[in-house]
C-alpha cells in the first residue's frame, strides 16, 4: 500500500474543488438557460394570446358588420312594406271619396247635424261634469268639517280621561311616597335622637369628672394649706424673664 502524502492531499482537495466548481457553474448554466427558455415561452405566449385576442376583435367586427347588415336589409324591406300598404290605404281612401262625391251635401248636412249634436252632448257633459264637482266639493268639506269636529271631541275626551288617570294613579302614588318617606325618617330621627343622648351623656359625664377631679384638687390644697403651707408666686431663682421678686406669702 502506498501512504497518501500532502502533495497528494492537495492535489485531490484542488481537483475536488474544480469538480465542485464545474457542478455549479453546470448547474447556473441549466437554470439561466431555464430562465431564457421560460422568458422566451412567455413571450410567446402573450404574443399568441394578443393574436387571439386581435382575432377575436376581427371576428367579432366581422359578425357585427354582417348582423348590421342583414337588419338594415330587413329595415329596408319593412320600410317597402309599409311604404307598399300606405300607398294602398290611400289608394281605397281616395276611391271611396270619388264614390261618395255625388252626395257631399247629404254628407255635409250629416257633418253638421253630427257637429250640433256633439256641441249639444259636450255642453250637458259639461254641465253634469260641473254639478257632479260641486256636489263632490260640498260633501267633501262637510266630510272635513264633521271629521275635525270629531276628532277635536275625540282628543277633548282623551285629555279629560288622561287626566282623570293621572290624578287617580297620582294619589295612591302621593300616599304612599309620603308612608315611604316617614318610613325611611323614623330610623334616622330615632338613631338622631340616640346619638344626642350619648352626647348628653357624654358631657354630663365629663363634666361631673372634671368637678370630681377640680374638687379633689381643692381638698388636697385646703389640706395642705391647713397644715402651715405656704404659696409662692414666683419661684425662689429669679422669677419671669430673669427677674427677682420676693415671695408672696399667701395661706
Amino acid at each position: 500500500t502506498i501512504l497518501p502524502t500532502t502533495h497528494h492531499i492537495l492535489a485531490y482537495r484542488a481537483l475536488r474543488r474544480a469538480y465542485v466548481d464545474e457542478l455549479w457553474r453546470q448547474r447556473a448554466a441549466a437554470k439561466v438557460q431555464a430562465l431564457i427558455k421560460a422568458r422566451k415561452q412567455r413571450e410567446r405566449n402573450l404574443l399568441e394570446r394578443k393574436a387571439a385576442v386581435v382575432l377575436g376583435a376581427a371576428m367579432r367586427c366581422t359578425l357585427a358588420q354582417r348582423e348590421l347588415a342583414r337588419r338594415k336589409a330587413n329595415y329596408d324591406a319593412a320600410t317597402k312594406i309599409q311604404a307598399c300598404a300606405r300607398a294602398a290605404a290611400q289608394r281605397d281612401r281616395y276611391k271611396q271619396l270619388l264614390h261618395k262625391r255625388d252626395s257631399a251635401a247629404t254628407m255635409m248636412q250629416a257633418s253638421a247635424r253630427a257637429c250640433a249634436a256633439r256641441g249639444r252632448y259636450n255642453r250637458l257633459r259639461a254641465a253634469i261634469t260641473l254639478q257632479a264637482a260641486a256636489r263632490a266639493l260640498a260633501a267633501r268639506t262637510l266630510y272635513n268639517k264633521l271629521r275635525a269636529a270629531v276628532s277635536l271631541q275625540a282628543a277633548a275626551r282623551m285629555r279629560l280621561a288622561r287626566l282623570k288617570l293621572l290624578a287617580f294613579k297620582e294619589a295612591p302614588l302621593r300616599a304612599l311616597i309620603r308612608m315611604q318617606a316617614l318610613a325611611r325618617g323614623k330610623p334616622p330621627q330615632r338613631a338622631l335622637r340616640m346619638a344626642l343622648l350619648a352626647v348628653r351623656v357624654l358631657q354630663s359625664i365629663w363634666r361631673m369628672k372634671r368637678i370630681q377631679i377640680i374638687r379633689r384638687k381643692l381638698l388636697e390644697a385646703a389640706r395642705v394649706l391647713q397644715k402651715g403651707a405656704v404659696m409662692l408666686k414666683y419661684k425662689k431663682k429669679g422669677g419671669f424673664l430673669g427677674t427677682n421678686h420676693e415671695p408672696h406669702r399667701r395661706f
